[in-house]
C-alpha cells in the first residue's frame, strides 16, 4: 500500500494478475516449446527456505514491460534500434574492411611485415568492424629463408619436457637456456 500510496505503479504488487493473463500464459506457452533448457519457463516452489515463484528471463522482461509502460517502451525502441542498425552500419563495416585489408596487405608486402604482425593486425581489423574473432591467438615466425612458411606448429616448454622424459620444471629449464645464452629476456613497450 506505500507503494502504491507513493505513487509507484499498482501492478506491482499483482504477480499473480500477470502470471494469469492471457497474453502470459501463451507466452509461457511458447518458452515452453521453444526453449528446449530442461527447465520450466514458471517453477513455483511451496513451503521450506526457497518457496517462492521463479521464472526465466523472458518472464522477468515481460513482467517489467506489464508494470512499466516506460520500460515496456525503452524494449521496443532498443529493439528497432538493434535490428535497423546493421542496414545502417553494414555500409561502413564493409568500407572499413576492404580499406584495412588492401592497407594490410600493402604494408604486408612492403614492410615485409611478419606473420605475428599480420595476425595481430588482422585481430585489431576484425574488432574494428565488429567481426567474431576466427583467428588463432598467436604466429611462431620462422626464420626469412625458412621454405615451409613462417609459422610452425610448436609446444609450450613444459610440454617438450614432458614429451622428451626431461625432470625440470619449465622455470628450471628457462633459467638454464638463461645461463646458455639460448634465450634472453627483452622488453618492447606498447602504446596500448
Amino acid at each position: 500500500r506505500a507503494a502504491v500510496a507513493s505513487g509507484a505503479n499498482a501492478r506491482t504488487k499483482e504477480p499473480g494478475k500477470f502470471l494469469s493473463s492471457q497474453q502470459t500464459v501463451e507466452l509461457v506457452h511458447e518458452l515452453t516449446n521453444t526453449q528446449n533448457l530442461g527447465v520450466d519457463p514458471v517453477s513455483v516452489i511451496h513451503g521450506g527456505n526457497e518457496r517462492g515463484t521463479y521464472v526465466c528471463k523472458e518472464l522477468v522482461y515481460a513482467y517489467a514491460m506489464w508494470i512499466s509502460p516506460s520500460f515496456h517502451l525503452k524494449v521496443i525502441r532498443t529493439f528497432d534500434m538493434v535490428t535497423s542498425a546493421p542496414e545502417k552500419l553494414s555500409g561502413q563495416a564493409a568500407d572499413k574492411m576492404q580499406a584495412g585489408v588492401i592497407l594490410l596487405d600493402f604494408m604486408r608486402r612492403e614492410l615485409n611485415l611478419s606473420n605475428s604482425s599480420v595476425l595481430g593486425a588482422c585481430q585489431k581489423l576484425q574488432e574494428a568492424v565488429g567481426l567474431p574473432n576466427l583467428a588463432p591467438r598467436y604466429a611462431i615466425d620462422a626464420p626469412a629463408d625458412a621454405h615451409d612458411g613462417s609459422s610452425r606448429p610448436t609446444l609450450s616448454l613444459s610440454a617438450l619436457l614432458k614429451q622428451y622424459g626431461i625432470r625440470l620444471t619449465a622455470n628450471q629449464a628457462y633459467h638454464q637456456m638463461v645461463k646458455l645464452g639460448i634465450v634472453e629476456q627483452r622488453e618492447r613497450y606498447s602504446r596500448t
